[in-house]
């Protein structure tokens, strides 16, 4: 029999999908892994205990250094696990994480894990490195368009009669729906919706024990009309770890136990830690879910034990909910009780944006006299060429001044516009393009530096105080900047045309796809002959010409003709 990927189980949505998370012990050793497959292995066999109906193990999932601290690579994992035959018809599920590498290196990783006939990855900013410089290069919608090239390349590299086997990454994406200030939790999920966008075709939620926050993420998504499926995580919370007080003392990122379910936690149980775990998958399979992610199990027999009692509980969850509702003190939720949308919040500008806006109209937009002005003053002076020293100077001037007020750290290529006049290089603990990640703390500070707010948090409100800013910011997705120009002068390259925000003044056609292209014209022949549904069903064909489009529109096409 064939192997199904988990990809094409998510697509089927039959029976509630299970991943078991599974990570190195101490030393980088492998044991805690081999020990789980294993005994799986000899349940499969008849040895052990099995899957309840309903219920069916599909992958495991390897994080990629969790929390920052170097572990095994999910590379070397699989390498292992398929020199030692442990797999047994599981998928593989590896964390790809920005923190450690730049987009090449990504790349090459990536390029490893489909030689070794990985398909579902999980495309993740990562944690902050607890030692090392993290790097960043990426974030998780960065890597997302990364992958979503990839595929492409795949199909337009590919025969035209082997379009049937190109190998394509079926990429998820995580979504946070346990934050608990305004700003935090609608970043999350304009985020969100940017992933899915950019190519994410699974969420995966971040860990957290309050069932209206999970509702809330269903509701939102019917609300939006996005049909993704949506694997719940489940983290066996026991305090024969150390996890319940690292999360509580805001030690691992992005991960919240409140002050009563850390006294709950130690007045309880290792079964009563387990119940909660199998109740929260009850929960998630009854409110929609396509699958559940456990995480921190350690042995198997847990894991079947946990899967056991969630079947018993059935859809019979909702006696339970005083035991899954572990909120923040003040917590922000998006929707009333009855089910209707809160408002929210109209914060007014502060001086430094407004500072910031005018400045940028009198100088820097090109439908102001000043921009011309500004520039033709560059232009005469030769601030504009950078081996005059009046370049240097001016350049020397404008980084003081950028560090000032907004921690400038000199990419070259500015995204102040497109934040709402806020830095996401300087004044984020990460660097990031397309601001923010998962970390921020309840109450909307870092959760990599205690002592700042997070720059979502400013960016939510400042987008908030304007009109159509929230709508804006909901979409607008930043490519990466480009790495040729950090340390020049960010607005010499804006006003000369050099950044990210350089357009040809002409129009551009792309005309690719055109039936006198021999291999597209076969292809074009062979799409059609497919019938009624050749332009709704996937097939090779189509997502050969759907490659074709979204890669010509990539590079910058304004029409494309057919």
């Amino acid at each position: 029999m064939e192997h199904e990927s988990l990809g094409q189980k998510l697509r089927r949505r039959s029976d509630l999908l299970v991943l078991a998370e599974l990570t190195g012990g101490p030393g980088f050793s492998f044991a805690p892994i081999e020990r789980f497959l294993t005994a799986y292995q000899e349940a499969a066999k008849g040895g052990g205990a099995v899957l309840p109906k309903g219920f069916d193990f599909a992958a495991i999932a390897l994080p990629q250094n969790p929390g920052g601290v170097a572990n095994l690579e999910p590379a070397g994992i699989v390498n292992v696990l398929e020199a030692n035959h442990l797999l047994d018809g599981l998928d593989v599920v590896p964390h790809i994480s920005c923190k450690d590498a730049n987009a090449d290196a990504i790349v090459s990783s990536l390029v490893g894990f489909r030689k070794a006939g990985v398909t579902s990855v999980l495309a993740l900013t990562g944690d902050k490195p607890v030692s090392a410089k993290g790097v960043f290069d990426l974030e998780s919608v960065g890597l997302l368009r990364l992958i979503r090239k990839m595929n492409h390349d795949a199909y337009l590299g590919a025969k035209p009669d082997a379009l049937a086997g190109v190998h394509q990454f079926i990429p998820g994406a995580a979504v946070s729906p346990f934050k608990y200030s305004e700003a935090a939790q609608m970043q999350q999920y304009y985020k969100m919706e940017k992933k899915v966008r950019c190519g994410a075709a699974f969420l995966i939620t971040q860990v957290g024990w309050d069932w209206r926050k999970s509702l809330e993420l269903f509701t939102y998504l019917k609300e939006r009309r996005i049909d993704v499926p949506v694997i719940g995580n489940v983290y066996l919370l026991s305090t024969i770890t150390p996890a319940p007080r690292l999360m509580h003392d805001i030690q691992l990122p992005g991960c919240f136990v409140s002050d009563g379910l850390l006294a709950k936690l130690h007045a309880e149980s290792l079964d009563e830690h387990v119940e909660r775990a199998a109740q929260q998958i009850a929960m998630y399979r009854s409110i929609g879910a396509a699958g559940v992610d456990v995480g921190g199990v350690h042995d198997y027999s847990t894991f079947i034990t946990i899967l056991n009692r969630a079947a018993e509980i059935g859809t019979d969850w909702e006696p339970f909910k005083d035991n899954l509702c572990w909120p923040a003190e003040t917590p922000f939720y998006l929707y009333e009780s009855s089910g209707s949308r809160v408002s929210l919040s109209t914060p007014k500008r502060k001086g430094r944006e407004r500072f910031f806006d005018f400045m940028h109209r009198t100088i820097l937009d090109p439908e102001h006299c000043g921009f011309h002005v500004f520039a033709k003053t560059l232009k005469l002076t030769g601030a504009h060429n950078e081996n005059r020293f009046t370049y240097k100077a001016f350049n020397a001037i404008e980084k003081s001044v950028k560090y000032m007020l907004f921690e400038c750290e000199e990419c070259g290529d500015c995204y102040l516009p497109e934040n709402f006049g806020y830095c996401t290089i300087g004044e984020c603990e990460k660097g990031m393009d397309n601001a923010p990640c998962g970390d921020a703390t309840v109450t909307g500070y870092c959760g990599n530096n205690l002592d700042r707010l997070c720059i979502g948090e400013y960016i939510y409100n400042s987008a908030a105080a304007r009109p159509g800013g929230l709508d804006k910011l909901r979409t607008l997705i930043n490519k990466p900047r480009i790495p040729a120009l950090e340390h020049t002068s960010s607005l010499v390259n804006y006003l000369f045309g050099k950044d990210h925000t350089m357009h040809s003044p002409l129009i551009q056609i792309a005309e690719a796809i055109h039936a006198s292209i021999p291999k597209t014209g076969k292809i074009m022949k062979e799409l059609r002959g497919l019938g009624a549904a050749a332009y709704t069903s996937s097939s090779g064909p189509l997502d050969y010409i759907r490659a074709l489009v979204e890669t010509q529109a990539e590079e910058g096409a304004d029409y494309i003709a057919v």
